[in-house]
């Protein structure tokens, strides 16, 4: 997948109100991103992982960090579900 490269220009107090130094601002801002998208249901928790660049296990303790919760409904169930039967020997 192709990826966008955004620059933005922060004031120097970002690093001092996040307790990040600055090469670490563009993974935590990543995250943050990841993590608002999943929030918002615009993507799936393996699509926020990919764009943060975590793996899904990674993904769920990140949204943890942000006080947001894995989203796991009956539809996600039923899914899971035909997966598990589909994938078992009869």
């Amino acid at each position: 997948m192709p990826n966008v490269t955004v620059k933005l220009d922060l004031p120097t107090t970002v690093c001092t109100a996040t307790g990040l130094r600055e090469n670490e601002l563009s993974g935590y801002l990543t995250e943050v991103l990841a993590v608002d998208l999943y929030r918002r249901r615009r993507v799936s928790l393996a699509k926020a992982a990919e764009i943060a660049g975590l793996s899904r296990a990674d993904m769920v303790l990140a949204l943890a960090r942000h006080d947001k919760y894995f989203h796991y409904d009956a539809d996600d169930a039923q899914s899971d579900w035909n997966t598990l039967r589909d994938l078992l020997p009869a």
